[in-house]
């Protein structure tokens, strides 16, 4: 009795080792697709969760102390109610009446202290901008804050509107087109008290 042996035809291989390959090219693409997702959601995350905390914390401060004004002025650490209030009623730092100041500050990591910066050093790349009270940072080294104004409006029931511009720092270790992609801006009406119904 004779044993016959099969052996693979070189086309049955070729045509194996396409599908194959078909089969592993949209596993590895479904697998780069998917880490991009997570990556772009940890960071809107991430986001998401500093701009909540600078406006939870910004507006129990303007309901419970009222607010004081706004300023540009670098060298006073106090806000000040300038004489003509029409002409100054938008600047990048809120005062509220017991003292507390909210501004753009740049770490000095040698310090371990935060300095007022110009937004427009915020929006240089290089630059990690953080939102502070009272020198201490509201938000984290994973986002970094490219903008924010405040705008006062002096009616019976003052009020102050915040634009806070917030994109992913380069220590969320992401990667770089989602850094450059991904950005958030808000901007939100305070009251200091509330409105009735």
């Amino acid at each position: 009795m004779k044993i016959q042996k099969s052996w693979f035809t070189l086309i049955e291989i070729l045509i194996s080792i396409s599908i194959f390959s078909i089969i592993m090219v949209s596993i590895i693409s479904v697998y780069f697709i998917s880490t991009d997702i997570t990556y772009k959601s940890y960071v809107n995350r991430i986001i998401h969760e500093n701009t909540k905390n600078i406006i939870v914390t910004i507006s129990e401060d303007v309901m419970k102390n009222s607010i004081k004004w706004v300023s540009k002025d670098f060298i006073s650490s106090d806000c000040y109610l300038p004489d003509d209030i029409e002409k100054v009623k938008k600047w990048d730092k809120l005062c509220v009446w017991d003292s507390s100041q909210y501004y753009l500050a740049l770490k000095n990591d040698v310090l371990d202290s935060y300095t007022r910066a110009e937004p427009s050093v915020c929006e240089e790349e290089e630059k990690q901008c953080y939102i502070v009270k009272n020198a201490k940072p509201l938000t984290n080294n994973l986002v970094k804050v490219t903008n924010l104004e405040f705008f006062v409006t002096d009616d019976e029931v003052r009020k102050v509107t915040m634009l806070i511009s917030l994109r992913p720092s380069k220590k969320s270790w992401v990667r770089r087109w989602i850094i450059k992609s991904t950005k958030l801006t808000t901007q939100i009406t305070l009251s200091e008290r509330k409105y009735k119904d």
